[in-house]
């Protein structure tokens, strides 16, 4: 139709190759110093690091009644800001299951955004049980380990179960993120300009060399995870919903909470 705007038309010459895509995406990560955006944002972080470091010193010096925990039965600030890390984590690994079993080829500019801020929100939830605590050297007590006092968790303690929660989701995260990092690396091992970034990306990579064979057990393995993700995440947040359910407070006693938990995080 004349005066309407044509649909470009990609020519050969427009066309960008595979080998010129994945030096877009890796020639940056190889230089050796970073852009100057990566500097600029780095440098507006960096002065929150000791802010958060002398808070939670704070906390351990002073007691857990600095942050406004005057009973021996609730969290206060610290289980708010646990369960909230928490459900970004759970959100962003249901995020990047859902769409890789539902098989959306675009989630690849995401998925790994999301698993590493899986990540990072389960390491940071950790922290809040530990100071909660009040005596974080003790912590080490939450884990079941051989000992000659013959002193074992107690198995009903809300402490005991995130945990475990904490533990298996962190694992679990941190084999998800890597293994989907494998095809990555491997690239990343063989654009290496020096012999020291070629072994650390060959030994990262595990020996993958872009077989059909490897593309096959790799996409299995990836569906059976991402599978597996969804009823973890479930499990996960029900416990962070059984730590008000368990608690001795009156009208805390709520058998809703883990499916309200489970709701409010997605």
């Amino acid at each position: 139709m004349s005066g309407s705007a044509q649909p470009h038309r990609w020519t050969d010459r427009e066309r960008l190759g595979y080998g010129e895509i994945c030096a877009a995406v890796a020639d940056p990560i190889q230089r050796r110093w970073p852009g100057r955006a990566w500097v600029i944002a780095f440098l507006g972080v960096l002065p929150l690091v000791p802010a958060t470091v002398i808070a939670i010193g704070a906390v351990l010096t002073v007691g857990i009644g600095l942050s406004g925990v005057n009973t021996t039965v609730v969290w206060g600030f610290s289980i708010a800001n646990y369960v909230w890390w928490i459900g970004i984590g759970n959100a962003e690994t249901l995020i990047s299951s859902m769409l890789l079993l539902t098989r959306q080829h675009w989630r690849a500019s995401i998925n790994r955004f999301a698993e590493a801020m899986t990540l990072f929100a389960a390491a940071i939830a950790g922290i809040f049980p530990i100071i909660h605590l009040g005596r974080p050297l003790y912590s080490y007590w939450l884990a079941p380990y051989p000992n000659t006092m013959d002193l074992w968790p107690q198995w009903r303690s809300a402490l005991v179960w995130d945990f475990w929660a904490i533990l298996s989701y962190l694992l679990f995260s941190l084999i998800f993120w890597f293994t989907g990092l494998l095809p990555d690396l491997a690239t990343m091992r063989d654009r290496a300009q020096s012999r020291l970034g070629r072994k650390i990306y060959g030994a990262l990579a595990l020996g993958w060399r872009g077989s059909a064979r490897h593309w096959a057990v790799y996409e299995t393995f990836r569906k059976t995870m991402a599978a597996l993700a969804v009823p973890l995440v479930c499990s996960v947040h029900s416990i962070v919903g059984l730590d008000f359910a368990a608690s001795l407070i009156l009208g805390w006693q709520e058998s809703i909470f883990p499916p309200y938990f489970v709701v409010g995080a997605m």
